[in-house]
């Protein structure tokens, strides 16, 4: 950089205090700002300042740089503890040394502003900006560029405060001085037209931000071109005039038109009013905007519970509307407060059996299921089923569907002998009661698939999804919102049953349909685009499943990221990675995700305690074993604490810590807690993955005759699970035999070895495993001092393998220099010296196999 040489040229020459020098050194910082070497700009600025205060003083204009340009790195570093007061000191010396009117002055006293409105300090920014316009009109006039500048500034202070007819009235005044001192296409006039278009429209002025914003697109893309940032910006300004929608096309533009005429002519509390936040409102969350839809929703309850007080049916329905916006943006905390309050406004005026009041009751305990808070949910339904049971009776169409309701809870508590006999009650009441077309029997049915669906029933599940999509379908058309989500089920029982191929058209089918009507970042079409994604997964497309994957992920992490949609999608990409072997992709997902849920959850929540054993296992395969074994001891307290320490879950996870510690080399803490596992595998099948990786455990450390132990006590069992005289059953006892010769227990191996045999030379009598088990018979009786028996044995298994070693795989060479060494001990025993010689020469062929890495002792 040229600034750098210029910097140490005068530094060599005049010296590091001299005014060039410190006038160079202040222009390089700034020069590493402005190419975003914050870092080197703030270290540079800092000696610079304190070197021209010893140099120059504290009021010279080039320490009162320093010490601006000082300023503004903080602030890049965001430091805007460190710059406040620096400015504020510059203000003060500046107005001493140049008076209050002065260039320098009106500068810092920008900067300063800048600095508290960008803390928020918006009170103390006003001020400044205000006295900074005034003096600059009077000294420099009302149209030179410094003015204009300032008066943008405060207009942006203005619209940050909230004060839109000021900020409006002063961009309005900016702008028409810019157009006739400097042009129209200028790029300071496009941006005062921008900022204009987006305080109209902040404003409600829809009329005049629209056009004025297009005009402003236009010039900066015949000036700047399509993609200079500027013009970015403009377009982003323009989509947000627009209710920041994609293809709004023309219902959105109308909402905004109409609401924006009716506060202005009828007032906020105007019934009309109320009509188009609704309407528009509604508009929002059929496009996918329920970001947008929220705040609406909120300002109408708002309006409507000082209108008509908080327990207005209006009022209540409202109520109603925003809980089910917060169920479907993943904030059901805040559904549940306001179900909470409604609730007992409608007990307080109506009583507790008044139909509104039953009506609040079921939103309630709606939104406890949303909450996953089934300990509350399922009394309140069972209370409210009880109450219009009394009311109704029970087989009016109000007390079915919340039998059905509760049929859904119980479903999801995992009560499916309580929950299949309510929902098939409900909705056999319903399609007598209301037809087989009618929503809440077409609801119903749904409802009872899905509990098939969760016992097991798919045979009984599919042709209920069948029926009700082809009721659907007829009654709303394809791509009806009901249709679609009957269609999901059944994709969803296709894939289940493991039918892919009808899945999978299914789930394109859904996209297709979607996404012509939702467009590609509606939430349903990005879970269906999850659902596709996950089902070319498990059909093995992983170059088809990923890109989808991810798209679902960033579409849905972006509209609710703590929703367990998007944790989900999270998860699953995350287990595409793995999938491809791309784990290093994997890791940073699988933290994110432990992270949201514990936040969003606790740690002690089950959807967190699963997270928490992804992100570990991960880090097991990974071997970043410290960070596996802290997770996974973390999770054992918990689940001890909530399950019992004799839990299955619990124990799974105690064999998972055993499997790190030993993985880590920690086999003296590895080896107590698999053989707690083992132990607790004879009563729970699910466990015995932990007897192999107590093997491994035993073999690290050296523990031979554990292992061999350990095989024979399993050996009974394993008798009655295989067939009497089959070659798994061989296997079993080749591999017992082996731990019993490795740990010098001879005579027991023998009977083993020699049933082994039998079966093998009957079923497999030219196999290299058939030879091999004739050699470690041979060894067993060797180790007994059978010399004369084992020695035909020994010879006959090593030639066996060696004629068939083309056929031993790559794990199984070894046994060939093992049947040599046995041959060498034989001999070596029997005091043959040729021959140990012989076969010495022999074994010499065959490479030195290292040893298993033992534990010391």
């Amino acid at each position: 950089m040229v600034l750098e040489k210029a910097a140490a040229t005068r530094k060599a020459r005049l010296g590091p205090d001299h005014p060039d020098t410190l006038s160079s050194m202040d222009g390089l910082g700034v020069a590493y700002l402005g190419v975003g070497k914050t870092d080197l700009a703030v270290a540079l600025l800092e000696e610079t300042l304190e070197r021209s205060k010893a140099a120059l003083g504290t009021d010279d204009s080039g320490t009162l740089s320093a010490m601006n340009n000082l300023a503004v790195a903080y602030q890049e570093a965001g430091k805007r503890n460190l710059a406040v007061p620096l400015l504020e000191e510059a203000l003060r010396l500046t107005k001493v040394r140049f008076g209050p009117s002065h260039t320098y002055t009106l500068i810092s006293m920008n900067s300063l502003a800048v600095a508290y409105s960008q803390s928020g300090q918006l009170d103390l920014a006003l001020p400044l900006y205000e006295e900074t316009v005034k003096r600059q009109k009077l000294k420099s006039g009302p149209d030179h560029p410094h003015t204009l500048i300032s008066m943008n500034n405060l207009a942006d202070a203005y619209r940050a405060s909230g004060k839109l007819d000021l900020a409006v009235t002063l961009l309005e005044e900016t702008l028409e001085v810019e157009k006739a001192k400097l042009g129209p296409d200028l790029r300071e006039t496009l941006a005062t037209m921008n900022n204009l278009a987006g305080a109209y429209s902040e404003a409600g002025k829809t009329d005049l931000a629209v056009p004025l914003a297009r005009e402003a697109l236009r010039l900066r893309k015949a000036r700047f071109g399509p993609d200079h940032p500027d013009t970015l910006e403009d377009m982003s300004t323009l989509a947000t005039v627009y209710a920041r929608g994609r293809k709004l096309d023309l219902a959105l533009p109308l909402f905004e038109e109409a609401l924006r005429l009716r506060k202005a002519k009828l007032g906020p509390e105007h019934p009309g009013t109320l009509a188009s936040m609704k309407n528009l409102a509604n508009t929002y969350l059929e496009v996918g905007k329920s970001d947008l839809a929220l705040p609406l929703w909120e300002e109408i309850l708002t309006l409507e519970k000082a209108k008509h007080g908080p327990d207005h049916s209006d009022t209540l329905s409202t109520v109603r509307n925003l809980g089910e916006v917060y169920l479907e943006t993943g904030r059901p905390d805040l559904a549940v407060t306001l179900f909470e309050e409604a609730l007992r406004l409608q007990k307080a005026k109506h009583g507790p059996d008044h139909p509104d009041t039953l009506t609040s009751m079921n939103n309630l305990a709606t939104g406890y299921w949303k909450a996953k808070q089934l300990d509350k949910s399922i009394p309140l339904f069972e209370e409210t089923a009880k109450r219009k049971e009394a009311k109704f009776g029970r087989h009016h169409p109000s007390t079915l569907g919340t039998l059905g309701s509760l049929g859904v809870n119980y479903r999801g508590a995992g009560r499916l002998k309580e929950a299949i006999p309510l929902l098939e009650e409900a909705y056999r009441g319903l399609l007598t009661k209301l037809g087989p077309d009618d929503p809440s029997t077409l609801q119903s049915m749904d409802g009872l698939a899905r509990a098939y669906h969760a016992a097991g029933k798919l045979d009984m599940a599919q042709p209920l999804y069948e029926e009700a999509l082809k009721r659907r379908t007829a009654q709303h058309g394809p791509d009806n919102s009901l249709t679609l989500a009957i269609m999901n089920d059944l994709a969803v029982a296709y894939w289940s049953a493991k039918r892919l191929d009808k899945s999978i058209p299914l789930f394109e089918e859904m996209l297709r349909l979607q996404e012509k009507k939702l467009g590609r970042g509606h939430t349903n079409t990005l879970l269906t685009v999850f659902n596709l994604g996950v089902n070319y997964m498990d059909a093995g497309r992983l170059k088809e499943a990923i890109p989808l994957l991810e798209e679902a992920h960033r579409g849905l992490t972006k509209i609710a990221p703590e929703h367990p949609n998007a944790l989900e999608s999270m998860s699953s990409l995350a287990g595409a990675y793995l999938d491809a072997g791309e784990w290093d992709r994997a890791l940073p997902l699988y933290e994110t995700k432990f992270r949201r849920q514990q936040t969003r959850f606790g740690l002690d929540h089950p959807d967190t305690l699963r997270s928490m054993g992804e992100l570990g296992f991960l880090h097991w395969r990974l071997k970043q074993f410290d960070k596996a074994i802290a997770l996974y001891d973390g999770k054992l307290k918990i689940e001890e604490k909530t399950f019992g320490r004799d839990h299955s879950v619990t124990l799974g996870t105690v064999a998972n810590l055993g499997v790190n510690y030993r993985d880590a080399g920690r086999l003296r803490e590895a080896i107590p807690l698999l053989e707690e596992v083992h132990r607790a595998a004879k009563k729970d099948p699910n466990l015995r993955f932990a007897t192999d990786e107590l093997v491994d455990a035993y073999a690290r450390a050296g523990e031979d005759r554990k292992i061999a132990d350990l095989l024979l006590e399993l050996l009974p069992e394993t008798r009655k699970q295989l067939p009497k005289g089959s070659p798994q059953l061989a296997q079993q006892l080749a591999t017992t035999s082996m731990w019993l010769l490795q740990a010098k227990g001879f005579a027991e191996a023998e009977p083993l070895l020699r049933e082994c045999l039998d079966i093998r030379t009957k079923v497999q009598p030219d196999a290299w495993s058939t030879f091999n088990t004739e050699s470690s018979l041979g060894g067993a009786l060797q180790g007994q001092k059978k010399y004369a028996d084992a020695e035909p044995l020994l010879l006959a298994g090593y030639e066996g393998m060696k004629q068939q070693e083309q056929t031993i795989p790559e794990q199984g060479k070894i046994r060939l220099p093992e049947a040599v060494e046995r041959l060498v001990q034989l001999y070596e025993a029997t005091g043959k010296k040729d021959e140990a010689a012989k076969w010495r020469l022999e074994r010499a062929k065959y490479p030195v196999v290292a040893p298993m890495p033992r534990e010391k002792k």
